[in-house]
């Protein structure tokens, strides 16, 4: 199993398009549907996004974003009788670049989000989970952390055991709740010249001499200790993100239904990693 910070559902809630003719698109709160005509002189246009943003054994929360057509150039006579002929046809519609700038929108809002959090102290800077103990090492273990999250030699990380709650017997009932187990001390590990097994794990250095990794177990709870600087400040590390269900309103080109929801996953993809973020996320591997 592996471990992720964040599952992001991402929801498109509506699709507002307003012509000389009249209005289009959707509106799931209020029930308006409206189909696109083959082409629209568009006047004016918005789509309002939301993202539900889960962590491992916390509430999710949801946050929207909006953008506008100006935003992105969507105005004028805009044709859509290719749209759902494939990916191709897709991206190369004007229409495409309001999901994808509603994504970019929303991911930041997501941003701020999460560094009011880390702010507050409901939330460490950076966290990531063990996935193994190497039996052949046991001075060593496998974190979700390779790479692609921005560790360097010398950065050194501290790992707590997690308690687990359960209606009745362990991992065969309902699980009630997961805490970082912090009355113990910490276990230090550190980064080193050679970790790097994949972009999205990596094998690293138990500093005690006397603690094997027995005592660590899948899943405990991985967070900086202490940070390599070497002049210029360091970088936020990279939060592991795995994208979970896209919905939308149906969009429907006279009486066709356009399903775009296989599309805009593929725009959710380098969204994430796109350069407007430094490097702030990477994917979940599993995507």
């Amino acid at each position: 199993m592996g471990y992720y910070d964040f599952k992001l559902d991402t929801h498109v809630v509506s699709l507002d398009i307003t012509s000389k003719s009249g209005s289009f698109g959707f509106n799931l709160a209020s029930g308006f549907l409206n189909a696109l005509g083959l082409s629209i002189n568009v006047k004016k246009a918005e789509l309002t996004m939301n993202m539900d943003v889960s962590r491992i054994f916390k509430d999710k929360t949801t946050i929207q974003g909006h953008v506008d057509g100006k935003q992105t150039g969507f105005s004028g006579n805009i044709g859509f009788s290719d749209i759902g002929l494939g990916f191709s046809h897709y991206s190369a519609n004007p229409l495409s670049r309001m999901p994808r700038q509603g994504m970019i929108n929303t991911l930041k809002n997501v941003s701020a989000d999460i560094d009011a959090k880390v702010a507050a102290g409901k939330m460490d800077k950076w966290s990531t989970r063990v996935l193994k103990s190497p039996v052949k090492y046991p001075d060593k273990i496998v974190i979700q952390a390779g790479a692609e999250s921005g560790l360097q030699a010398g950065d050194e990380l501290e790992i707590f055991s997690m308690d687990h709650e359960w209606e009745g017997a362990p991992c065969q009932s309902r699980h009630l709740s997961a805490l970082v187990d912090t009355t113990k001390p910490p276990i230090i590990v550190k980064v080193t010249e050679n970790i790097w097994s994949s972009a999205s794990y990596a094998l690293v250095d138990i500093v005690n001499p006397n603690i094997s990794n027995n005592k660590i177990r899948p899943g405990d709870y991985v967070r900086i200790h202490k940070l390599v600087v070497n002049g210029a400040p360091r970088k936020p590390l990279a939060r592991s993100i795995k994208i979970g269900d896209i919905t939308s309103g149906q969009l429907i080109v006279e009486s066709q239904v356009i399903d775009w929801v296989p599309y805009m996953k593929m725009q959710l993809i380098p969204v994430i990693t796109d350069p407007v973020f430094e490097n702030r996320f990477v994917i979940y591997p599993d995507n």
